[in-house]
């Protein structure tokens, strides 16, 4: 039976919990004859040790106090840092806590691959002090924040170049994330990275969960335009509120998320005379956010370039709102035209252009069959995303890997030769 280790810094800590969840939908759709261990930090109120949802978790510890182990959630380590810089007195501690993890993990179990989920920290932590040939063959996936910090610290660039060179094979969820890589190292080869997205379940999500009801116990009226993300800069919230003040048509806005953002985001909404067209949903567990999907009119993703260089990848939002079988409003930005592909499943956008993104609002709101029409082709083209099939595609990249080591080859070049 092959066996896999996952890292991520991002993993529900509990079955209710909101945090995405990609990285352990990706170990549950393997084929059954695959064995997954997931490894992650410890958070509050999590178990060190336990089996989720038929996988295997270990959290590892990074601090002295579980109390203080804070850096990782709720959200992301950078959006954490961001929102309190003084956590990045626990970033040492995650390094080493990471890297006694592995070395634990590694010695436990003989993995037939690992596959590291952002190049920092889990692949820096895989590239450094565990030799080529006794680590198993190492799959890493960048995210976009990643790439994002590296733009922005010097001394991550050079450290990237270790990761992509020491990795058997880096994927990314974007084809213009290939780009972003190769102009922060000219030695990088983007034909030899994989673009893979990451998948939506499409037993959860799926038109069926509609639920009128639901819309009224939350304030909602139809039409119901849905967001729904962490509220980060690189979101583009900011420009969706600016966009729904300007709309012709009447509708509600329902905002799915928090995030540092969020304050700000509201007195924004307030300040535009909003307050009684606009609803701020907070987090929703994963069961919730399905009836939301399903019983809204259409999903708009607004997201811009932050001014930090983050940026987002595939937003696996938007594969979710196409399983629910929604039309869907986006930018033209990074990932996002992998799902919305004007006049088939949805419509595009300037990334920040508040003007063009009310005009395709009001242009859905008008048009009853072009919402249907777009809202039956984005649930057509969501099965492209299924998990099986995102999961398939991963495991041809971890066979060929395990093949190459079997037969002593070298990794597949992630840079120039």
């Amino acid at each position: 039976m092959p066996s896999i280790l996952y890292t991520t810094s991002t993993l529900p800590q509990w079955p209710s919990d909101p945090e995405p969840r990609f990285v352990l939908d990706l170990a549950r759709a393997l084929p059954s004859d695959w064995r997954a261990t997931i490894l992650a930090p410890r958070a509050p109120g999590a178990r060190a040790h336990e089996e989720l949802e038929g996988i295997e978790v270990i959290r590892y510890r990074y601090a002295p106090m579980a109390r203080w182990q804070t850096l990782c959630y709720p959200g992301s380590i950078l959006g954490r840092l961001r929102q309190n810089p003084l956590l990045m007195a626990l970033v040492p501690g995650l390094l080493m806590g990471l890297r006694h993890a592995l070395a634990t993990e590694l010695r436990r179990h003989q993995f037939d691959c690992v596959h590291a989920h952002w190049l920092f920290p889990q692949g820096l932590m895989h590239t450094l002090g565990f030799p080529h040939k006794s680590h198993p063959p190492l799959i890493v996936t960048t995210h976009g924040g990643d790439l994002g910090l590296a733009q922005r610290w010097l001394l991550l660039r050079v450290l990237l170049g270790s990761v992509v060179r020491r990795a058997d094979r880096v994927t990314m969820v974007a084809p213009a994330m290939r780009e972003q890589l190769a102009a922060l190292d000219r030695q990088v080869d983007p034909t030899q990275m994989p673009v893979i997205p990451m998948g939506v379940d499409l037993t959860r999500f799926r038109p069926e969960r509609r639920d009128i009801a639901w819309l009224a116990t939350r304030g909602l009226s139809p039409p119901v335009i849905l967001f729904v993300g962490r509220l980060v800069a690189k979101k583009g919230v900011s420009t969706l509120l600016d966009a729904f003040s300007r709309l012709e048509r009447p509708a509600t806005l329902a905002i799915c998320g928090d995030g540092p953002e969020a304050a700000g985001l509201r007195r924004r909404t307030a300040a535009l005379g909003l307050c009684t067209r606009v609803r701020f949903l907070g987090a929703l567990d994963h069961q919730e956010l399905a009836v939301a999907y399903a019983s809204s009119d259409m999903f708009c993703a607004p997201s811009i370039p932050a001014p930090n260089g983050d940026l987002d990848g595939m937003p696996t939002v938007l594969a979710e709102a196409a399983a629910s079988g929604l039309p869907l409003v986006g930018s033209d930005l990074a990932g996002i035209p992998l799902m919305i592909l004007p006049g088939r499943t949805g419509l595009l956008a300037p990334p920040g252009d508040a003007s063009a993104f009310a005009q395709a609002l009001d242009l859905l709101l008008a048009d009853t069959p072009l919402r249907h029409r777009l809202g039956t082709g984005a649930l057509a083209a969501a099965a492209e995303f299924s998990w099986p099939a995102v999961a398939a595609r991963f495991v041809e990249v971890y066979h060929a890997s395990i093949e190459r080591r079997r037969r002593g080859l070298l990794p597949i070049p992630g840079v120039m030769t």
